[in-house]
């Protein structure tokens, strides 16, 4: 009788932690989500792009999108089970090698971004900016649950073992769930396939590497996000595509701005020897991502990086302790200018092809430079030239190609 009092109560909360996962209610998320994030490298060169990354139609990358999407359902689930296994596998063999170390470098955020978006890329699968933190959340939980679990003698083999498992177990879920090719896959409909999940763990030929361990539930639920995220990118297929129109570029420069704004004020309120905003890509990272999600766009990672090297290159410099008044009013000013005139530039452009007018070639550096000085001029603020300089070069690279 006791025993089936007990049995009922776990099915029951197995069943509860399911259901709070399918939609999306992780209360772990703030835990795990700054895992890894740590100090970035020094700034690289501004990234170069244009008004493609903002109407994706043009996004060099969008030819991959394509190709994802004519990918059948088997080498969907193949390549993006294949592609976040071997991510894994990279950082958290970097990771593993260097847990002792006092050199931060190898725990770049950024670089374990670009592995990810590069790995899935390789394998014709384009993910959003919060798809690849999705990934990288996982790696996080994976490296959690090896510290606590692994000795020194067992390093490799635990750790291969854990993502061997993962894989098979995902790759024959998913292949319960995604069975027709023509049709949205529904969320009630897969949560009785999720609950095999413990069930496929303990079946598991090599599995007595998890038994031996008391984290199976976490195991699982990593099991199950990869799932999720695997038909959310699936059922994309079958949606329209976003309009985008001037309100949804003005909504993007709108959002860029607030997070400055943040930024601006995290400086203001920082002691002395708080760590520089230009090298805290931890929290540049973090406030951009939370910024967005939270407004619900999904940017692109091309969007998403440069962003974050544009609000960088904000601060270069800047710390509490020399952050002035006049300094704050340049940087919001700054910004207004570049958010005025790539609007500006962005309504003719789509004004021009409504007009099926043909483009006459990249924006010209003289228009950039004329329009910032009608900005300036109208709102009566005089900057150093170089200054004025930096935001025409920033705007000149937001809205053109030099490549």
């Amino acid at each position: 009788m006791n025993f089936s009092k007990t049995f009922s109560f776990f099915s029951s909360l197995f069943i509860s932690i399911i259901i709070a996962f399918i939609y999306n209610v992780n209360l772990l998320k703030n835990l795990f989500k700054d895992m890894l994030l740590l100090r970035s490298y020094e700034l690289e060169s501004m990234i170069k792009r244009n008004l493609a990354e903002m109407i994706p139609d043009t996004l060099e990358d969008d030819n991959k999108v394509v190709k994802t999407k004519l990918l059948n359902k088997d080498e969907l689930i193949d390549k993006y089970i294949f592609a976040e296994h071997s991510a894994s596998l990279e950082i958290l063999k970097e990771l593993v090698k260097n847990k002792n170390s006092t050199d931060e470098t190898y725990d770049c955020m950024e670089r374990d971004l670009s592995i990810i978006n590069g790995i899935f890329s390789k394998n014709g699968i384009i993910l959003s900016a919060n798809g690849i933190m999705n990934v990288y959340s996982r790696i996080g939980k994976r490296y959690i649950l090896f510290e606590k679990n692994s000795t020194e003698d067992n390093d490799d083999d635990f750790f291969r073992s854990i993502l061997s498992i993962e894989k098979s177990i995902t790759g024959e879920l998913l292949k319960k769930i995604i069975f027709l090719e023509d049709r949205m896959i529904d969320k009630s409909n897969y949560i009785p396939i999720l609950l095999d999940t413990l069930h496929l763990i303990d079946a598991n030929e090599d599995s007595i590497i998890i038994r031996k361990y008391i984290f199976k539930l976490t195991f699982s639920s990593v099991i199950n996000e990869i799932i999720y995220d695997i038909i959310s990118f699936y059922n994309v297929r079958f949606r329209e595509d976003e309009r985008i129109d001037l309100p949804y570029v003005t909504k993007l420069l709108n959002l860029e701005g607030c997070v400055l704004h943040k930024l601006v004020s995290i400086v203001v309120r920082s002691d002395d020897d708080a760590v520089p905003i230009y090298y805290n890509s931890k929290l540049v990272l973090r406030e951009i991502f939370e910024m967005f999600s939270k407004n619900n766009i999904d940017l692109s990672f091309l969007q998403f990086k440069n962003i974050y090297l544009r609000l960088l290159e904000n601060f270069y410099g800047i710390n509490s302790g020399n952050l002035t008044r006049e300094i704050i009013d340049e940087i919001t000013n700054s910004h207004r200018i570049e958010r005025s005139v790539i609007t500006q530039i962005v309504s003719e452009e789509l004004e021009n092809f409504n007009n099926g007018e043909e483009q006459e070639g990249p924006t010209d550096i003289n228009s950039v430079k004329d329009k910032v000085a009608q900005q300036l001029q109208s709102r009566n603020i005089t900057l150093e030239q170089h200054k004025v300089d930096k935001i025409v070069h920033r705007i000149h690279r937001y809205v053109t190609d030099d490549s």
